[in-house]
């Protein structure tokens, strides 16, 4: 299980989520908008045009790969974007 910080700019908030390394980036990015999305009682308008963007590896993470692919680890910062 990976620990993560998620920003999205957009709202201009900060989430720490728990993420399973084995989840693909696009399983991820769904279950972290249904829980920001429930919990800020928002709507997400054109989901799959969001992207998500590693902080320190500085570059998107393709939705068709796994976090443990990505060589993503834990408490390293995400952005959606």
């Amino acid at each position: 299980m990976l620990k993560l910080r998620v920003q999205i700019p957009d709202i201009g908030k900060e989430y720490d989520v728990q993420c399973n390394e084995k989840a693909y980036v696009e399983d991820m990015l769904q279950d972290i908008l249904d829980l920001i999305c429930r919990k800020e009682s928002l709507q997400v308008e054109k989901e799959e045009k969001l992207a998500v963007y590693s902080i320190q590896k500085g570059s998107f993470l393709k939705k068709s790969r796994t976090l443990e692919e990505h060589r993503v680890q834990s408490g390293e910062n995400i952005m959606i974007l």
